[in-house]
């Protein structure tokens, strides 16, 4: 057995989890633009903080709740985290779609952004992984 052997189910393990990041981000992306169309901007307020312990430090996400335009109260997590404690009482914006509340995002600029780089690298990564392997089956197949 020669390491092409090895590197092929590597590389298509790679691809693969490359590939579900690049849904995912997806998602993330669709999600947060129909919100940002159809959604309801609201203010809301940090109540709490929600922390997870990491071997190289804390991260720590807001707990927000926030009054409908209907007059309910709900509570969530905040789709934000970093290593930057948040402050409690702490006014945010808040979108959430009036059919499904229970899953509000915090709005921040920022967000938006990460999601359509992420999109935009992994699916530059995942063409030119495309490109390399096309062009090397065809190198391989005019070889023999």
């Amino acid at each position: 057995m020669d390491a092409s052997e090895n590197f092929v189910p590597i590389a298509f393990l790679i691809v693969c989890f490359l590939g579900i990041i690049f849904l995912y981000s997806l998602h993330v992306l669709q999600k947060f633009r129909r919100l940002k169309k159809s959604g309801h901007l609201v203010y809301g307020k940090i109540v709490d903080i929600s922390e997870i312990g990491y071997s190289d430090g804390p991260m720590y996400s807001a707990i927000i709740e926030f009054i409908t335009l209907e007059g309910q109260t709900f509570i969530f997590t905040s789709n934000e985290g970093g290593p930057k404690k948040p402050t409690i009482g702490e006014t945010v914006e808040v979108l959430y779609d009036e059919r499904k509340p229970d899953e509000a995002i915090e709005f921040n600029a920022s967000s938006e952004n990460r999601a359509e780089v992420a999109v935009y690298i992994l699916g530059s990564i995942l063409f030119f992984i495309f490109i390399i392997t096309e062009a090397s089956w065809v190198t391989m197949r005019f070889y023999y």
